[in-house]
């Protein structure tokens, strides 16, 4: 990480991530300005949970990075880093991982103990489908729909716990996570 994110004291950060993931197509069917928007939303909902965080932000692998770095430009916040890194060691180093749109990258998160958020990505015609509001919260996402329920959650320390717990069921296999991340929350 220290190759790809070149900050000062970053092992002493409060880390959060932001994966883009397809927000087209048919589950998402959203274009560039809404990504934009999302994105912003997303940055003053971690600027208020927490105080100077670090934010790093991975692409799904098919998008230009000019649109990733237009948002970065549009949220007006220096201590934004996009990444190339694999979605396991975002988890391992974040406190929380906010995903935009849906994508199955929150395995990796969770399997490394840190909460996902699906954040505000299903379009409404897809709530029949999934009234949870994404097709991976029975698995232990925590779903926020709008930027009011985002900012709420990521506050709410029991409910990350608890979405980790949730996910450590379905497990078949263990991994000693402390030798990668200090225990903190």
């Amino acid at each position: 990480m220290h190759s790809e994110v070149k900050v000062k004291d970053l092992d002493n950060q409060k880390i959060y991530g932001i994966f883009v993931n397809k927000y087209w197509g048919r589950w998402g069917g959203r274009d560039d300005n809404w990504f934009i928007k999302k994105f912003c939303e997303i940055v003053d909902c971690i600027r208020k949970a927490e105080n100077d965080p670090l934010i790093i932000v991975r692409a799904h692998p098919t998008m230009k990075s000019d649109t990733i770095q237009q948002a970065i430009e549009r949220a007006n916040y220096d201590k934004i880093y996009e990444t190339f890194l694999h979605p396991t060691i975002i988890g391992i180093a974040s406190k929380a991982v906010i995903g935009i749109s849906e994508s199955t990258a929150y395995h990796y998160v969770m399997g490394a103990g840190t909460p996902y958020f699906d954040y505000g990505g299903m379009r409404k015609e897809n709530y029949h489908i999934f009234p949870e509001g994404s097709l991976n919260a029975s698995y232990g996402t925590i779903v926020a729909v709008d930027k009011f329920e985002l900012n709420e959650k990521l506050q709410n320390e029991a409910l990350l716990n608890q979405a980790i717990k949730n996910y450590q069921s379905f497990l078949k296999h263990r991994m000693n996570l402390s030798i990668f991340k200090k225990n903190e929350r």
